[in-house]
């Protein structure tokens, strides 16, 4: 009696593993390009708005006379 009852829990315990198993190979299948995706294109923006800053001085006032002439934005 008690033989029988552990079999089906454990064979309960193999189809949830086999489900669950499923559900992470298809999140790394269909998600994982899409956060790749957006995390290269926070990259990029990054980079593009780092490279719009001048350091140093390279006009009168450097940064702060670009802000000012941009709208103060």
């Amino acid at each position: 009696m008690f033989r029988k009852k552990g079999q089906s829990t454990l064979e309960y315990v193999l189809i949830l593993t086999a489900i669950i198993g499923a559900i992470i190979v298809a999140a790394t299948t269909f998600v994982k390009p899409r956060v790749e995706e957006s995390l290269n294109h926070v990259t990029q923006e990054m980079k593009d708005q780092v490279e719009k800053i001048q350091f140093g001085g390279a006009q009168a006032g450097g940064a702060a006379a670009d802000g000012a002439a941009a709208g103060g934005v």
